[in-house]
């Protein structure tokens, strides 16, 4: 009998949020190569997501959804956490913002053919449309601007349709995400040969996991996540995947 209820201990431990990993969900845009549904390990940010959580005793399940849905149901609390997230001000006042995860480098993007006269002012802007994407955070004084003649779209990959077309001048798009459309999408007129990235570059942007401040227990997420962030940092782990999933160019602005 004694081994008997030692064995019922043993089971009621493992059974045990101690010994189980807390299921979290994380809902994202498709944002190559950072995230999309059918990339490698879900893209290069969820990889990292996931080696993070599993420090911290999460179970991180992803889904993908329009970029404006999926900001309300996190901010609804139906799912967990947004990732693939700019910071700003007003942001933080729905979600919680993590540790930047990735650093991304946002950039202006041009046909090859274009002649763009860019000095890293916003107002030398004023001649040219520019493409932007529906709830993006840009830079906040091109947000600001709004005397620039902005086209808003629901995709990155639509911005890169039309500039390349030729109905748009500019197109504002994280250098990573450019590369890769060019690259990979079968709908694109054209490739990396056909655009030139203007320098300066608007901005170096950190990438966070934003958590919902609807679901109970937010303040213990976020903590756990960063924890298990810094220590994939400090012992190479976070290098490792980068480094095999190929998270490496060597573009040069013009």
């Amino acid at each position: 009998m004694r081994w008997f209820v030692s064995f019922l201990l043993t089971l009621t431990l493992w059974a045990s949020p101690a010994f189980s990993q807390e299921a979290v969900r994380f809902a994202t845009v498709e944002w190559q190569p950072y995230a999309g549904e059918y990339l490698p390990e879900h893209g290069i940010g969820s990889a990292i997501i996931a080696e993070a959580c599993k420090r911290a005793g999460i179970e991180a399940t992803f889904h993908f959804l329009p970029w404006k849905r999926a900001m309300a149901e996190v901010a609804t609390g139906k799912y967990d956490a947004l990732y693939s997230a700019y910071d700003s001000k007003s942001r933080r006042e729905t979600y919680a913002m993590s540790k930047p995860y990735l650093h991304g480098q946002m950039v202006l993007c041009a046909r090859k053919d274009k002649e763009i006269h860019w000095d890293g002012t916003v107002d030398s802007l004023r001649p040219y449309s520019l493409g932007v994407v529906l709830g993006y955070v840009n830079t906040p004084a091109i947000d600001k601007a709004h005397f620039l003649q902005k086209d808003t779209a629901p995709s990155d990959l639509l911005n890169l349709t039309k500039l390349l077309k030729g109905r748009l001048d500019l197109v504002v798009i994280d250098l990573y995400q450019a590369i890769y459309l060019l690259k990979n999408s079968p709908v694109l007129m054209g490739g990396v040969s056909d655009v030139k990235f203007l320098s300066p570059a608007l901005e170096k942007k950190g990438i966070h996991v934003m958590f919902s401040k609807a679901n109970p227990g937010w303040e213990d997420l976020l903590e756990r996540f960063n924890k298990g962030l810094e220590q994939i940092e400090e012992d190479g782990t976070k290098d490792a995947v980068m480094a095999k999933l190929g998270f490496i160019d060597d573009t040069e602005l013009e």
